[in-house]
């Protein structure tokens, strides 16, 4: 585990004569970071408003297909776990409907009537992904609510420090 990684890291670091080492590309919460911030050290965050990692949704409702799973996890881990309704979520010029129900998540097509609203816009990768807690995505991005959607959006969509991989530069 961490630990056993931390312990190789320092007797690599001293056969070396390194006083520091530095680790670059890893999530706030991955699991030696967590180790990590309950000793001495230093956190750097950098943000890049654009040309930095950049996502995009090609389908919406794909993507909350695959999701539909883990958001029911989410919800049911959630304040609004008892919620029966529909959120819409809009983004990218597509609007899906996700149907909960106490728990379950069911994703249907296309715009209905429904009370609680999402409006993403441009920032629903940002949402998706958990760039952010969607009431700070609503600041930086002008994501829009209506009814119960940022209750809902904060169950569904909480921040999840993505990171991207050294590996994944190119």
């Amino acid at each position: 585990g961490a630990e056993a990684l931390l312990a190789a890291m320092r007797r690599l670091a001293r056969r070396a004569g390194c006083r520091r080492v530095r680790l670059a590309g890893l999530s706030y919460d991955h699991p030696l970071c967590r180790v990590l911030r309950g000793r001495d050290c230093s956190v750097e965050m950098h943000h890049a408003r654009s040309g930095g990692a950049m996502a995009a949704v090609v389908s919406l409702r794909g993507a909350l297909e695959q999701m539909a799973p883990e958001l029911a996890r989410r919800l049911r881990g959630s304040a609004a776990r008892d919620f029966r309704g529909s959120v819409e979520i809009v983004g990218g010029g597509q609007s899906v409907r996700l149907v909960l129900d106490r728990g379950r998540v069911r994703v249907v097509g296309g715009a209905g009537r429904t009370a609680h609203r999402i409006v993403a816009g441009p920032a629903v990768a940002r949402l998706l992904i958990g760039s952010e807690e969607p009431a700070v995505l609503a600041v930086q991005s002008g994501i829009r609510f209506a009814g119960r959607g940022e209750e809902l959006a904060a169950a569904l969509f909480p921040k999840q420090w993505p990171a991207l991989s050294l590996v994944d530069h190119f």
